[in-house]
């Protein structure tokens, strides 16, 4: 799932976005796991109070407040370490496909069965590729 947002949400979105940010929220300041379930419950029913409310200029101050609470309560919120801004984000290099067809065919032989399926795979997509796209080589030459 990709952390930039590059589409309009609908108001339902919105305010099931805001709930899990107010639990989140309330997640950091808790010390164990009952007080977190009880401020969820406390929270889920808060929301549940103002379902109904039809007055869109009253809605939109509500979430404002409650977005205002959330930057009151934890001004530095909880970052996932894989998550950008997390301590582990980027650390690890993702190797390209690529580099497993520079192995030496003694590295090939511990894996038989896994090699043979990605040379399948890779077989499958250039007939694809061809298929879709038409053969580049021939256009090139």
């Amino acid at each position: 799932m990709s952390y930039m947002k590059t589409k309009a949400f609908s108001h339902a979105q919105l305010v099931k976005t805001l709930f899990k940010k107010v639990v989140r929220a309330h997640e950091t300041t808790c010390g164990s796991r009952l007080t977190l379930r009880s401020g969820a419950v406390h929270i889920r029913a808060m929301f549940d109070r103002h379902k109904d409310e039809r007055d869109m200029a009253k809605v939109e101050k509500m979430m404002e407040q409650a977005e205002r609470y959330i930057h009151w309560v934890v001004p530095k919120r909880k970052q996932y370490d894989h998550c950008p801004g997390g301590i582990a984000h980027g650390r690890y290099e993702v190797s390209p496909d690529m580099v497993l067809d520079n192995y030496h065919p003694m590295e090939k032989a511990a894996y038989p069965k896994y090699f043979a399926k990605r040379e399948l795979a890779k077989r499958d997509y250039i007939l694809w590729w061809e298929k879709t796209y038409g053969n580049t080589e021939a256009k090139t030459n």
